[in-house]
């Protein structure tokens, strides 16, 4: 085996392990690059950056010759920025477009959606986004204006298809030049998360989950086979590795009470169905969600990994340890404003506190955004010096897949289904059964790419 392609299943088998809980040798490390390579190779502007994939490839390339020690990397390398003006999205601000061009693009709070709206949404939901917030949220998707919604949309089409394939010969690369490859094969929210970050606004949507928690709890009800269906379409069951990537934005500001109520219930539910299917959840807990601890221990052991950016991780592994894989350690602050010799105090200290423990993955607890380059260094050197397990690595052998059964465990939910449209074809003189199997495939098919378009 090419020296580069067993390092390669060296790393995917000792995160793997981490993640079960069993013995390996060393302690895996994670990086969220972001556009941080941008930063560091200093030759583009990150408006530069956000429309042209190619620059995002050259940065990542540039940043991988010196840091190639990775054993996955989170980041999904994206230059969204086409596609958002092909739809007139105002959802974002945009370097180069509102900012300046040497600014990160940020996500301000707006809310695109009424409270007295939550019945059209429950009713349904894919509807509703796509008949009342697209309109709101993308300047060119008009119901007077066929023409410019077409237009946009087959933008979106040919910008996503590129973009994808890029994406692909991109990581091909690095995994055959670096050994390094992409963690999450696929991003899911938790329908609160979803509710709030594309229709409510944050704002709106804590005073929601306070004044009107019963309606939260139906529109969730009524999205979460469309969430669930997003999630693993076009994703083979048993597929363990790469994982599930899983965001959590609003659970740090909600009580125990209320999480109990509105945001458990159906995280639980997604997690226990995507484990079943046998693959594997990463959720990224932003904030500080130690109050919420104990209720974590509910999750499938060795089938999931909880991330944690402020958390205080000694009660983290009090309550998790030995049943669940944590993830963290290494503060973006000190990579960006800390001494190699901070660094190395704290990998010392995270890998004193996770010794005993097999379930482990160094991260940061973010991006790396403005990390300095000699902390990078003195953060792998100080792991190469503290990160030793002392175990046997064993090389997992890939996961059989049966294509057949990718979507088995999962309800598809059509947008249109068949029994909707079947009046609109008459009086059909051939078999109606195939008219019906190739409307219904390009129905399933079309899920991710009408995702897109919704998420703009």
């Amino acid at each position: 085996m090419h020296d580069t392609a067993l390092l390669l299943k060296e790393r995917t088998s000792r995160i793997r392990a981490a993640i079960r809980l069993q013995e390996h040798d060393k302690v895996p490390v994670v990086g969220n690059l972001g556009f941080w390579p941008v930063k560091y190779q200093n030759k583009y502007t990150m408006q530069e950056a956000f429309y042209d994939i190619d620059i995002m490839g050259e940065s990542y390339e540039y940043a991988l010759q010196r840091w190639n020690q990775w054993d996955a990397l989170t980041t999904s390398v994206t230059s969204r920025a086409p596609l958002l003006d092909a739809m007139g999205s105002t959802r974002y601000i945009i370097p180069g477009r509102e900012i300046s061009p040497d600014s990160d693009y940020q996500h301000p709070d707006q809310s695109f959606m009424e409270a007295g709206e939550y019945d059209e949404l429950i009713k349904d939901p894919v509807r509703f986004q796509a008949n009342v917030i697209l309109p709101r949220v993308c300047k060119r998707i008009a119901k007077d204006d066929l023409y410019e919604t077409i237009k946009a949309i087959a933008k979106v089409i040919v910008f996503s298809r590129e973009l994808q394939e890029k994406s692909r010969r991109y990581w091909s690369g690095w995994a055959e030049r670096y050994a390094v490859s992409p963690l999450m094969c696929s991003v899911f929210l938790v329908p609160v998360d979803a509710i709030i970050d594309h229709y409510r606004g944050f704002n709106q949507g804590l005073i929601d989950i306070k004044l009107r928690p019963e309606k939260l709890i139906e529109a969730s009800e009524a999205l979460m086979d469309n969430l669930l269906n997003s999630a693993v379409a076009g994703i083979p069951q048993g597929l363990d590795y790469p994982v599930l990537y899983n965001p959590q934005h609003v659970s740090p500001f909600i009580s125990p009470k209320d999480y109990e109520k509105v945001y458990w219930p159906f995280y639980k539910r997604m997690v226990d169905v995507f484990t079943e299917r046998g693959h594997t959840v990463w959720t990224v807990f932003e904030g500080a969600q130690d109050q919420h601890l104990e209720k974590l221990q509910e999750l499938p052991p060795g089938k999931c990994v909880a991330h944690f950016e402020k958390t205080d991780l000694e009660n983290a592994k009090r309550y998790l340890g030995g049943r669940i894989c944590i993830a963290g350690g290494m503060p973006t602050s000190i990579l960006a404003k800390g001494s190699p010799q901070d660094v190395e105090e704290q990998v010392a200290k995270v890998m004193k506190l996770f010794a005993d423990e097999p379930g482990f993955i160094m991260c940061a607890d973010g991006g790396l955004n403005a990390a300095k380059p000699e902390n990078i260094d003195a953060w792998f050197k100080a792991m190469d010096k503290y990160g030793q397990l002392g175990g046997k690595l064993e090389l997992l052998p890939p996961v059989e897949i049966k294509q057949d059964e990718s979507m088995a465990g999962i309800k598809q939910k059509l947008i249109t289904p068949w029994d909707a449209v079947r009046d609109d074809f008459g009086d059909i003189k051939g078999d109606e059964q195939i008219i019906k199997q190739y409307w219904e495939q390009l129905e399933v098919e079309a899920l991710g790419l009408v995702n897109i378009i919704m998420q703009a």
